[in-house]
């Protein structure tokens, strides 16, 4: 957490995910969502957050006979319970403090969810663990080591969903596509994923859209996305998808591979990515020819081969 000192509060901000608590999480999602979708800027996120996290309430109702109700029940207070008047008093100084210390100022401090880089909005995927529950029946906890229960199988699928949410434009197929992603991984029926609010299935999304780039960008997996630098998608490269490496590796005899959890599925992939080409190499195929034919850097041919 973040603490910020005011004259004589201290307000605890999020740092990480895991730094919300409670309903915090599916309220974050939801004007998350919002902020994605372009329906409100970055500031209004950061400032909805801050009312959400601090519990302040900009008054909606002014006027003589509201001020005067409001003076005759802090009156009664005082007199019939005088510690729940202190409380309100307190209340009262704690928030104008909060008020005066600028809630500009203290908005821009919340920036857990995303940062601003040239006026792009970037997501920010990092969590440790499964956002909605630390202890749920799914999960891929991020520690010391990586623990998943997610099966090659149902991160092939979400995969694929997350690549078809990601390119269309259309509202219908990308409600569908977070709907199955949640089918997928949770087993839920279409009656009880429909009784959800949104920003479930959207927060599941997001938090399957982190494990797809902790891959990426893994010092060991990510050798499987690499291309040579300034290299384009070329139909005569080797690139298989998700979907037809799992018969790749199971044809290779790589057995239950569906079955077996995600981390397995990649450690399988490298290992076969690695005899592909030590197999192409002692083959008397260069290295320069491998690189053309495949897409991979002549650094990480060198990192797969046995020289």
């Amino acid at each position: 957490m973040k603490t910020i000192k005011l004259k004589r509060i201290t307000i605890n901000l999020p740092e990480c995910w895991e730094d919300l608590k409670g309903d915090q999480i599916p309220f974050a999602f939801k004007e998350l969502a919002r902020l994605l979708a372009l329906e409100i800027t970055p500031f209004q996120f950061q400032l909805n957050m801050l009312l959400k996290i601090t519990g302040y309430k900009p008054a909606k109702k002014s006027g003589f006979w509201f001020r005067t109700m409001w003076f005759i029940r802090l009156a009664w207070l005082m007199i019939f319970r005088n510690e729940r008047y202190k409380e309100i008093l307190q209340h009262r100084a704690d928030t104008q403090e909060i008020i005066e210390f600028n809630l500009i100022q203290l908005a821009e401090h919340i920036t857990f969810a995303f940062t601003l880089q040239d006026n792009k909005i970037v997501p920010n995927y990092d969590f440790k663990h499964n956002p909605f529950d630390a202890s749920a029946p799914v999960y891929f906890n991020r520690d010391v080591t990586v623990e998943t229960n997610i099966t090659a199988k149902q991160y092939v699928d979400c995969m694929d969903l997350l690549q078809a949410f990601n390119q269309t434009d259309k509202d219908y197929v990308r409600i569908i596509c977070l709907r199955k992603i949640m089918e997928t991984l949770y087993g839920f029926n279409t009656r009880a994923i429909l009784r959800l609010p949104a920003e479930i299935p959207f927060g599941v999304m997001f938090w399957f859209t982190g494990i797809v780039k902790f891959f990426r960008e893994h010092p060991v997996y990510s050798v499987l996305y690499d291309r040579a630098e300034g290299d384009e998608p070329d139909e005569s490269k080797i690139n298989l998808g998700m979907s037809e490496t799992l018969l790749f590796l199971e044809k290779e005899g790589y057995s239950f591979v569906q079955d077996k959890n995600v981390i397995e599925f990649y450690d399988a992939q490298v290992k076969a990515l690695k005899d592909s080409v030590n197999n192409a190499l002692g083959s008397g195929i260069t290295k320069d020819e491998l690189a053309k034919r495949t897409g991979l850097s002549i650094k990480n041919i060198n990192r797969l081969s046995n020289d």
